[in-house]
């Protein structure tokens, strides 16, 4: 695993992922809101804001759909959960360094709603220890992306790509209430175009 047992506690007691936990309905107030300031961040999930960014994009869009049901919630089949221990390991950095910028955008995207579906999944159903890998996969592969737009365009640069998919994330309600006022319904929303699966860097084994 790429993962320690003391991860496990960082996502459950630490500020920094103290935003996404609140999007999860399943928890208790009390565990949504746990935020102790000395639970150090594992390096495989820097940077620290990051995280702190997603999960406010998460919890934020989280809150829209709750107040919209009718609302198409995902864009993504492909961003379905999976539960396993080999969908949370890291992806091979090697093919990631390969990936086109528009593929590398759409890993992100997928991997930002996949949170979104993981939080809104009930931890007791699936199991406390596999939901809470899970999320931290996927936290991980989302670090993971970010780092690679760092390296390809710099920290200043990446920061603003990261940023601008979260708004973009979060805006999705706005096109959502279009559509469902035009159309006096809520279809689900076109999926993105599939890119071919051969291109996207594997969970490492």
């Amino acid at each position: 695993m790429w993962f320690e047992p003391d991860d496990f506690h960082f996502f459950w007691l630490s500020r920094w992922m103290q935003p996404l936990r609140s999007a999860c309905p399943w928890l208790s107030p009390p565990v949504r809101q746990k935020a102790q300031k000395k639970k150090k961040i594992p390096k495989w999930l820097r940077p620290f804001y990051v995280q702190h960014w997603i999960g406010h994009a998460v919890a934020e869009r989280q809150a829209w759909l709750a107040a919209h049901p009718n609302a198409a919630p995902y864009r993504f089949a492909d961003s379905m959960p999976c539960w396993s221990k080999t969908a949370a390991m890291p992806y091979e950095e090697r093919r990631m360094h390969k990936l086109k910028d528009s593929d590398l955008f759409w890993l992100f995207d997928v991997d930002l709603e996949r949170a979104l579906r993981i939080m809104q999944a009930d931890p007791a159903e699936i199991g406390e220890d596999r939901w809470t890998q899970a999320a931290l996969g996927t936290c991980g592969h989302l670090a993971q992306a970010y780092r690679e737009f760092q390296r390809r365009c710099g920290t200043r640069r990446a920061r603003s790509l990261i940023r601008e998919e979260l708004w973009l994330f979060k805006l999705l309600s706005t096109k959502e209430i279009e559509e469902e006022e035009e159309r006096n319904g809520a279809p689900p929303l076109t999926p993105a175009l599939p890119v071919q699966a051969d291109s996207l860097p594997a969970p490492v084994s």
